[in-house]
């Protein structure tokens, strides 16, 4: 089986929940303290009333629209921004705002299901990114583009499904790549170019696999493995076993702090990092924290990992990079 890379960077994601049995006298988001009553009052808006304050968010109401705001608390940043028909907080209505280091993604939700026109922007107030929803999954067109305002990628989806054109650009405008897929696969030509616009690759795709090369060497990828599985022959098993251990490592090494667990602070904490050509992690980094004590948790964790089985691409290692969002639950 034939996989390559377009680049010697590229990113995996995983995900893997941590839970504790550590008890919720009040359960999600029914918290409140005098406590914290001031704490985020600079982000409430004009006629809203607060309903409940707490470490990391603070719910209000408008009307007949229950907003719920979430926060980052010893960075006093802000992480999501949802809004709900109900005060069980249920069902999901109206305009929803998730951030990060920076950017923010905002869009409508209609019955707990995005819909219509989502956008990503810059804090700087750049558009970045363009999608439409249909009862929750994309459709059509989803489109990124630089600071610089020079569009970024092209995709196109049906009911969530990548179909269609998908086109990548350089910040000068020039033509990256562009491939064709049809019912989530990858069909047809496939076109890499240089920065100078020179083609440099023309594979042809059937179901996601190479099956003639026009231009350009057809080069094996091997990704990145944690360690315990060299044993297994066949790639995808290998893949999956690898995956397994990974999971089980952190697993068995993450502690869910006392304190997060005693301020019901719960959710994704979402880190990138790189394994090394020698197979080193290296790179970690807190893309979205929670908390200060689930960050540290988190990096802790992923800065004892040991050498995994570095990627290959034409037989060479490269460097690459994977995004992990670890997932704190309490029970």
């Amino acid at each position: 089986m034939n996989r390559h890379i377009s680049t010697s960077i590229f990113f995996v994601i995983f995900s893997l929940t941590i839970q504790s049995t550590f008890a919720q006298y009040f359960g999600n988001f029914k918290n409140n303290s005098k406590n914290f009553y001031g704490k985020y009052d600079y982000f409430i808006e004009p006629g809203e009333i607060k309903l409940r304050t707490w470490y990391h968010y603070v719910l209000t109401q408008k009307e007949n629209t229950y907003i719920l705001r979430q926060f980052h608390p010893e960075k006093m940043e802000i992480l999501s921004e949802s809004r709900y028909s109900d005060k069980k907080m249920k069902n999901q209505t109206g305009l929803n705002r998730t951030f990060s280091n920076d950017s923010y993604f905002e869009g409508l939700y209609s019955n707990d299901k995005k819909e219509g026109v989502w956008m990503t922007y810059s804090y700087e107030g750049d558009t970045l990114g363009e999608s439409y929803f249909e009862n929750g999954s994309l459709e059509g067109e989803v489109y990124t583009w630089y600071k610089t305002e020079g569009l970024k990628s092209k995709r196109t989806y049906s009911k969530g499904k990548k179909t269609g054109a998908w086109k990548d650009y350089y910040e000068s405008g020039i033509l990256e790549s562009e491939t064709n897929y049809f019912d989530n696969k990858q069909n047809g030509d496939y076109f890499l170019y240089d920065s100078l616009g020179t083609l440099t690759t023309h594979w042809v795709y059937s179901n996601d696999e190479i099956i003639e090369s026009v231009k350009g060497e057809i080069g094996e990828e091997i990704n990145p493995m944690f360690g315990g599985c060299e044993h297994i022959e066949d790639f995808d098993l290998r893949q999956k076993c690898a995956n397994r251990e990974m999971y089980h490592f952190i697993g068995n090494n993450v502690k869910y702090p006392s304190f997060a667990q005693k301020m019901n602070m719960s959710g994704r904490v979402f880190l990138k990092f790189v394994i090394e050509k020698d197979g080193r992690v290296g790179d970690i980094e807190v893309v979205k924290g929670l908390c200060e004590s689930l960050d540290y948790e988190s990096f802790r964790v992923l800065s004892s990992m040991p050498r995994w089985n570095p990627g290959y691409q034409n037989g060479k290692p490269v460097r690459v990079y994977f995004t992990i969002p670890i997932i704190y639950q309490l029970e």
